[in-house]
């Protein structure tokens, strides 16, 4: 009886170990960013900071670029990863650098986290000395 069941059981193992190629981590799968979004809210350290100017966060395929009045002033690649709670984002403005931060989408609203500086990934929303965005869609 136990040859048997141990013999299922190390077919399942075996069979179920690879997972397939597009669950990996930099898997978008439950978070879609793709599209414009307007920065509506900045806070530093838990402190609204003043909203300097129109600014729009917008994400196509594997690049990003910080747009404002319509202009991209930063441009880059990202990577987001939905495998850990909150999500992580990683925002590449060139190939020496990566801001570190996590983020959240809640229908038409993200909202990203980064510490300053942005080397250091938060662990959560909660951490002191936070810098977090909040934008809202605007087109898909």
């Amino acid at each position: 009886m136990r040859k048997p069941l141990l013999a299922v059981l190390l077919i399942a193992l075996l069979t179920g170990a690879d997972s397939p190629k597009e669950w990996d981590d930099a898997t978008t799968m439950t978070m879609n960013l793709e599209g414009t979004w307007q920065l509506v809210g900045l806070t530093r350290g838990g402190q609204a900071a003043p909203n300097a100017g129109n600014w729009e966060l917008v994400f196509r395929g594997d690049k990003y670029s910080w747009v404002m009045v319509g202009t991209p002033v930063v441009e880059g690649n990202y990577k987001l990863s939905v495998a850990r709670t909150p999500a992580q984002l990683d925002l590449m403005p060139n190939p020496n650098v990566t801001n570190r931060g996590i983020c959240r989408v809640e229908g038409d609203k993200l909202t990203i986290a980064l510490f300053e500086p942005e080397n250091v990934r938060p662990r959560s929303f909660g951490d002191a000395n936070l810098k977090v965005l909040t934008l809202q869609r605007v087109k898909k």
